[in-house]
């Protein structure tokens, strides 16, 4: 059993939201430059026309 305390789980929050936020500037960047097409994770990038 684990025990974490609150700063511990602060500590993993902000950690994760910043993993996030690196996540949704990376996506950002690739969006760009694709020419502003759509990124479809779940569909492994493949786009409709």
């Amino acid at each position: 059993m684990i025990c974490l305390s609150l700063t511990d789980v602060l500590d993993y929050t902000v950690l994760a939201l910043g993993l996030l936020c690196m996540a949704g500037i990376v996506a950002g960047i690739i969006y760009v430059l694709r020419g502003g097409e759509p990124v479809d994770i779940a569909k492994g990038g493949d786009s409709d026309g």
